[in-house]
């Protein structure tokens, strides 16, 4: 029963989900292109003139989200936190398929110093993504805006929130090795393997 369960888990689930975000991602603008016109005209902000000054805004905007300081700081501050976090988290992740030992070198930095700051790096910024999660999470849950919020806005935060938790999990009470997980996120990456057994 627990071999089928790992062979599972470990062969099928991650196409299983990869298959899912692709048909999701597919199927997102058929939905749009069937939607009923809206009644109400939106009237939006007018861009900046030239194709130059429009860019640097939409970067502005992109990174900083500038416009989000008009409704609440702690919000800003919060969901800028969470992205920024969410940055380090696919970089720290992008160790579980290879080393970056292209980036290490030049720096000077060594494996042990390395694994250190992902250690420390990686509790931290699954403290920050859980505290930031919980509150956007709050925030949907009172005032306008949850009136405005419908089940699927609060099923995808509580997706990312159970994801975080799964993460800080084993980030904090598991004994997973850094090179048998390089070989589990190679394999599956490039389908070479149907089964990857992970040594506890």
């Amino acid at each position: 029963m627990y071999d089928q369960l790992e062979y599972f888990l470990l062969a099928v689930m991650p196409y299983l989900t990869l298959l899912a975000f692709v048909a999701g991602i597919a199927y997102r603008p058929y939905r749009w292109k069937r939607a009923t016109p809206a009644t109400v005209r939106l009237l939006l902000h007018q861009a900046p003139k030239g194709t130059f000054r429009s860019t640097l805004s939409l970067l502005r905007e992109t990174l900083f989200m500038p416009s989000l300081t008009r409704a609440s700081w702690a919000l800003w501050l919060s969901v800028w936190t969470f992205h920024v976090a969410f940055l380090f988290t696919l970089f720290g992740h992008g160790r579980l398929i290879a080393e970056f030992n292209f980036l290490w070198g030049p720096l000077n930095i060594g494996l042990p110093e390395v694994q250190f700051l992902s250690d420390t790096l990686g509790i931290a910024v699954g403290v920050l993504l859980l505290i930031t999660s919980i509150y956007l999470l709050a925030h949907r849950s009172r005032g306008l805006i949850s009136e405005m919020s419908v089940f699927e806005d609060y099923f995808a935060l509580a997706l990312i929130l159970g994801v975080i938790i799964a993460g800080d999990y084993v980030r904090l009470f598991s004994h997973l090795t850094l090179p048998p997980i390089n070989g589990v996120g190679f394999l599956l990456l490039s389908a070479s393997s149907p089964f990857i057994v992970v040594p506890p």
